[in-house]
């Protein structure tokens, strides 16, 4: 029978060093501290981004189904299935036929997303168009994007504040 011999240096490859631990950890916090801040500004405009398109999404539902539907079809705020009543729509967003006060579609409010309209309600005519045109405010934090409307229904989207 053979004898298996391991020498000290064999035993020492099988691990790490405490000095390469300490290193690595170092490393680690250095890119965690880096990284973080950056990060923080990627949610806030993922949020910012998400509300402005939600609030742009309704207001193309609204408009199509003003036209489909040959009636007036509003956005408003949600205030627990209705139109809340109010400018701010952070609890979410509904698109309301006017005549029968049906819910089209129901969005939720974004998290920490600030949504206030200069109306309590947009509403579209028959032909898609609106009385006068409406600008609707999204904001995160400090973060503020401006969703503007022309007469003709269309809406766009601004950075910063209306």
């Amino acid at each position: 029978m053979k004898a298996i011999r391991i020498s000290h240096t064999d035993a020492r490859e099988q691990g790490f060093t405490l000095v390469e631990v300490m290193v690595t950890v170092v490393v680690l916090a250095i890119l965690l501290t880096v990284a973080i801040p950056g990060f923080d500004n990627f949610i806030r405009n993922s949020r910012l981004q998400g509300a402005t398109q939600d609030v742009r999404a309704a207001l193309a539902l609204a408009r199509s189904e003003a036209v489909r539907l040959r009636q007036s079809v509003s956005v408003c705020g949600d205030g627990g299935g209705a139109c809340s009543g109010g400018t701010g729509w952070n609890a979410g967003l509904l698109v309301v036929v006017d005549a029968s006060n049906e819910v089209v579609r129901r969005w939720d409010g974004v998290a920490n997303a600030a949504v206030t309209s200069s109306v309590a309600r947009l509403s579209f005519d028959s032909t898609g168009s609106l009385s006068t045109a409406q600008s609707i405010q999204v904001a995160v934090d400090t973060e503020q994007r401006c969703v503007r409307l022309r007469i003709s229904g269309q809406s766009f989207a601004d950075e910063g504040g209306c």
